[in-house]
């Protein structure tokens, strides 16, 4: 059972093994991460002929690696952790950021058909997301 003092460590760790899967993803399929995600958001942006808002791309980019910011913070317990996640939730949501429990979808991509995986992974994306965010809420308003 997770002790109400290290709710905080327990969504920091998961926030750091999300970045941590998307890098090794990224290296598995041979990309350096963070220049592929810019030179690719390039791409299809100017494709869409929108080349005067390539700085999107760089928001974009920005907040998808933000939870390595919110990890970090969250495990040596910071309050500006709490605001960060906070901040990230609609951007999770939406799923431009990827969610905490970011290994929730990957055993369903090959079990069921793809409309289910959407509606299921959605719906344990924002399960999930409530679940941290009252933990988080709950953590500070103990402290």
């Amino acid at each position: 059972m997770i002790k109400i003092k290290n709710i905080p460590i327990f969504w920091g760790i998961l926030d750091l093994l999300s970045m941590a899967w998307i890098v090794g993803m990224h290296i598995y399929r041979g990309e350096i991460p963070i220049v592929h995600d810019i030179s690719s958001g390039t791409i299809s942006i100017r494709s869409f002929g929108f080349p005067n808002y390539t700085f999107l791309i760089y928001i974009g980019v920005l907040l998808f690696y933000s939870p390595i910011l919110s990890g970090i913070l969250l495990i040596v317990k910071k309050k500006a952790g709490l605001i960060v996640s906070y901040l990230q939730t609609p951007f999770r949501l939406v799923m431009i950021i990827p969610p905490s429990i970011f290994f929730i979808q990957w055993p369903l991509n090959d079990s069921l058909d793809k409309i289910t995986v959407l509606g299921l992974g959605f719906s344990l994306v924002i399960i999930s997301e409530t679940i941290k965010v009252s933990t988080l809420f709950l953590w500070n308003k103990k402290k």
